[in-house]
């Protein structure tokens, strides 16, 4: 009987074996990887609609204005639709908050240019195949307050992430 080597039977259980533990770890590597890339698209949509509720709320500032009336400076808000909300501050200015095609636009005072705060596409045509961005205004308990709910989503490689955001206003000068 020969010693000094390894039979075929021996050399392929190796082998096998070998390949077994670099495949677990090239799987592992993709995981974690991949892993890793889903958690950082889902933390920036959810950020980007945490965003979004804060410039609604506390107000979009403008170049041409010199105070920041967001949602919880209203007196009174009117629930136009699902996805549009008008309300007046206390110098009796109406701001209107919208979903137009995907993308959030708010306009301060009636007839004034829209401007946009959340456009999901980076200010391309809007695709619905690869962005998709959900607002709903809502009535609450309190009649001096608005329920408000964003959803941003992003198809990466073939799945979608999603971020959302809800929050609940009151009107601090009602």
């Amino acid at each position: 009987m020969n010693t000094k080597g390894m039979t075929l039977t021996e050399l392929l259980v190796a082998l096998t074996f070998m390949l077994f533990l670099t495949a677990t770890t090239f799987s592992f590597a993709s995981f974690f990887n991949r892993s890793q890339y889903e958690y950082q698209s889902n933390t920036e949509l959810t950020n980007d609609a945490r965003q979004i509720i804060e410039k609604m709320v506390w107000g979009h500032k403008l170049s041409t204005q010199t105070n920041r009336r967001g949602i919880a400076e209203a007196v009174t808000g009117t629930i136009v639709s699902p996805t549009q909300f008008s309300y007046n501050d206390i110098n009796g200015v109406t701001h209107t908050l919208r979903l137009n095609n995907g993308t959030i636009e708010y306009q301060r005072g009636n007839g004034q240019a829209w401007t946009t705060l959340l456009d999901a596409n980076g200010a391309l045509a809007y695709d619905s195949t690869k962005y998709t961005t959900i607002i709903n205004f809502s009535p609450s308990a309190n009649a001096n307050s608005v329920l408000i709910k964003v959803i941003v989503g992003k198809n990466i490689l073939g799945r979608w992430s999603y971020g959302s955001a809800a929050t609940q206003v009151f009107y601090r000068n009602a």
